[in-house]
């Protein structure tokens, strides 16, 4: 599915660098406002009137306490990700069975790998330019030269009855 021309890793990769300038603006402002953030953290400690050096300490410490829950945060999540990630490769090479939803994916390269149709037959069968870069997503070349993933899947299908017929 597209909106605006853009499938959902486009608008991912948007999402990871808006996460990037929201995370390097947060940082700026909290540098601007380093002496508030140590004069309220030693407030909240029942320190009203701390000294400068025991006010930057709080703030050191809960800038610390900060980084730490959103490092273990990312680190759980990270690992969370990659056990789905490997789960799903397992379950994909278990029944070697190529989905229309897993094509956009994959490269030319890895479809003909898998499932054994020469890559110049796909190129041949989807219109393809003859120098067409077989490496590149199979989402991206299809937004690109305006085919649809149901021909690739019928290609597949096609490639396997002549060679079951044969």
């Amino acid at each position: 599915m597209l909106l605006w021309g853009w499938d959902r890793h486009d608008y991912g990769q948007v999402h990871f660098y808006l996460a990037i300038t929201v995370l390097v603006l947060t940082l700026v402002h909290v540098w601007l406002h380093w002496a508030w953030v140590c004069g309220t953290v030693a407030v909240l400690l029942g320190r009203s009137k701390a000294q400068y050096r025991r006010r930057l300490i709080y703030g050191l410490i809960f800038l610390l306490l900060l980084t730490a829950g959103t490092a273990g945060t990312l680190i759980w999540a990270n690992t969370q990700v990659e056990t789905v990630a490997q789960e799903k490769g397992r379950r994909a090479n278990e029944n070697s069975e190529i989905h229309i939803e897993r094509l956009g994916q994959r490269s030319l390269q890895e479809i003909s790998r898998i499932s054994g149709v020469p890559v110049e037959r796909f190129i041949r069968e989807l219109k393809l330019p003859a120098d067409v870069d077989t490496t590149e997503q199979l989402g991206r070349l299809r937004r690109w030269f305006r085919f649809e993933m149901e021909k690739v899947h019928q290609v597949i299908e096609e490639y396997s009855g002549d060679n079951n017929g044969s």
